[in-house]
């Protein structure tokens, strides 16, 4: 098991459901406090990020899922402060406009990661 050290203020809560849903897709665990890339547990997830909004506590894992070559899937989960998970949170979040939601998603942070 890979630690990673952050810089965000995670919850307890959300730390414990972020590392809990880490672990399905990759051998990395944060451990509150500052890293580079993570690396996914098989070559079947890749471009594994965690970002947060400077307007927001949630924090959001983003992933894609490669099994399928044919059908890449992009994955995105929002985890609240509470550690309640949200997998549909594309679907789910409330914006005023398309371009509102789509300049939302862009202009999500990464949490800065150290090893």
């Amino acid at each position: 098991m890979r630690k990673i050290k952050t810089n965000h203020p995670f919850s307890r809560k959300q730390l414990q459901t972020l590392n809990e849903e880490l672990r399905k897709i990759s051998n990395a665990e944060i451990v509150a406090l500052r890293g580079p890339g993570i690396q996914g547990k098989s070559n079947d997830y890749i471009d594994i990020r965690i970002t947060h909004s400077p307007y927001l506590l949630d924090v959001f894992l983003s992933y894609m899922d490669i099994s399928n070559p044919d059908r890449p899937k992009s994955n995105m989960i929002k985890i609240d402060t509470k550690g309640n998970v949200d997998r549909s949170v594309r679907q789910t979040m409330n914006f005023n406009t398309l371009a509102d939601r789509v300049s939302f998603f862009n202009s999500l942070l990464p949490v800065e990661l150290t090893y």
